[in-house]
């Protein structure tokens, strides 16, 4: 998660920089008299922590700054964009039918309200949308009570992943489910070295240590981790359920092109289509909704709602079917944004709401990713190579396997090796006296890093004073050649030491 220290600073993001720098002066002196009080101690010392890179982030240089703002705006947007994505699912579920009727949009307006959206949002995503005319049981054995986790600890697990924002506990120790019990066990013990070897005391790190701590007491055994297995289906099986009762609220019946909408939701939540459609006869029998047709109707081809790709730009929809023919010349039919994005690790492309390409790289990061490397070649461009390494981590954060950025990373340790062998030589030549070659290696490596580099400075003063000590020498010696040869030749003898 991308801290907004322009929040924390209390200003606006357009600030320029003699503002920040006011901002952070006034904010440090609040922060170290707010840390004397218990209430707010934990949270002004986080804040402490961070103006480090506060000062990197904003203070340094416009590349660097403008790639903190596009993994701000990208944090933003994703947040938007998830909103944008839960209100587009629930319309989908209720215009599986074949349209939206009054009592439909009744109940997306308030989701919408729920999640933060507004009425235009909601416009949008229905406009192509058909309206609909209003529409004018059976007895099942329950399910046998399965042991799960007791929901106490399943709260506690879930908000503790929401804080590291990861999936389950296989994602936050990076492994598959099926993942073998000692590779658990020695990734959970690698992540808590690694997080405990960290000295300062952080948000992050304390979230970290729970989560590593849970996954370390609920998967190193067979019996926890059967448990924990079971609580993860039920947990999907749950936020199914939920789905169904949004779809089937207000209707009569449950029609099949709603049926099959959800049976494809089941699917992409890991629920076979025979349980699926055992949890919709269950919500359906319970909010007493007749259920016409069966799984076969359900899975019949063509009763699917049509695709619609929502523009990123604009929030506008598209049909998929208008623009398939032509997927170069795919664009938003109400701003003209292109409906097609490259990922850029495989160079693959996608329509809009693929959001994750099968590489592993997510759409959101694709701007950030951009603003770090084009901030990268800046760094680069000056000689600031510490900064360019930075900037190519956060690309190789975004995209592992990013080609541009590994061979990035290889040329400035290549450059950085040269600039150790420049000063290696600079610093063997004035070792041995050898002034003159000195000021060749000089040369050479000056024209490799930053001219205001705290050791170049050091090393070009330093030796400006000797050359200049003994240029005083052989002055004073030129001057005693005619009067005092002895004193000439001393002179010449300790120019020449």
């Amino acid at each position: 998660m991308v801290p907004d220290y322009y929040s924390m600073l209390g200003i606006e993001s357009q600030a320029d920089r003699t503002s920040i720098e006011a901002a952070l002066e006034r904010c440090r002196h609040q922060w170290s008299s707010g840390t004397r009080n218990p209430k707010y101690k934990h949270a002004y010392q986080s804040n402490l922590d961070q103006v480090p890179q506060i000062r990197r982030r904003l203070l340094t240089d416009p590349a660097t700054r403008s790639a903190y703002d596009a993994e701000l705006v990208a944090e933003v947007l994703a947040d938007h964009e998830a909103k944008l994505n839960e209100l587009q699912r629930l319309v989908r579920l209720r215009a599986a039918k074949g349209g939206l009727t009054v009592s439909d949009r009744n109940l997306l307006r308030d989701r919408a309200t729920k999640l933060g959206l507004t009425g235009d949002d909601l416009a949008r995503l229905i406009e192509p949308i058909p309206p609909k005319p209003e529409a004018p049981a059976q007895d099942d054995a329950p399910d046998r009570p399965e042991e799960i986790l007791d929901p106490v600890t399943r709260r506690q697990i879930s908000v503790a992943l929401d804080l590291v924002a990861k999936r389950d506990l296989y994602d936050a120790l990076g492994l598959a489910h099926d993942a073998p019990v000692s590779e658990v066990v020695a990734r959970a013990d690698t992540e808590r070295q690694r997080w405990m070897r960290k000295s300062q005391v952080t948000a992050e790190k304390t979230a970290w240590l729970e989560v590593i701590s849970y996954a370390q007491s609920h998967l190193a055994n067979p019996e926890g981790r059967q448990k924990y297995e079971r609580t993860l289906v039920r947990n999907s099986e749950e936020a199914f359920q939920q789905s169904i009762a949004f779809a089937i609220e207000g209707v009569s019946s449950l029609d099949p092109g709603t049926r099959h909408v959800l049976l494809e939701e089941a699917a992409s939540r890991g629920i076979i289509a025979e349980r699926a459609d055992r949890l919709i006869t269950l919500s359906c029998r319970s909010q007493g909704v007749a259920r016409d047709g069966g799984l076969s109707s359900a899975s019949t081809p063509g009763t699917s709602a049509p695709r619609y790709l929502r523009c990123r730009s604009c929030g506008g929809v598209t049909d998929h079917a208008r623009v398939a023919r032509s997927p170069d010349q795919a664009v938003c039919r109400h701003c003209r944004t292109e409906l097609r994005w490259d990922c850029p690790v495989c160079h693959k492309g996608h329509w809009i709401d693929e959001v994750r390409c099968p590489c592993g790289f997510d759409v959101r990061h694709l701007q950030p990713l951009v603003r770090h490397f084009e901030a990268a070649q800046h760094a680069h461009k000056v000689r600031d190579y510490d900064g360019a390494l930075e900037h190519l981590g956060r690309v190789q954060e975004f995209a592992p396997h990013h080609i541009g950025a590994r061979k990035a990373v290889e040329k400035v340790k290549e450059r950085l090796a040269e600039i150790e062998a420049r000063k290696a030589e600079f610093d063997l030549a004035r070792g041995g006296k050898l002034l003159l070659a000195a000021r060749e290696a000089l040369m050479a490596w000056s024209q490799l890093v930053d001219p205001s580099s705290p050791a170049l400075l050091a090393a070009q003063a330093d030796l400006v004073a000797r050359l200049r000590e003994a240029q005083s020498h052989v002055v004073r010696a030129q001057e005693a050649e005619t009067t005092d040869i002895k004193a000439a030749r001393t002179s010449y003898r300790q120019a020449l030491t």
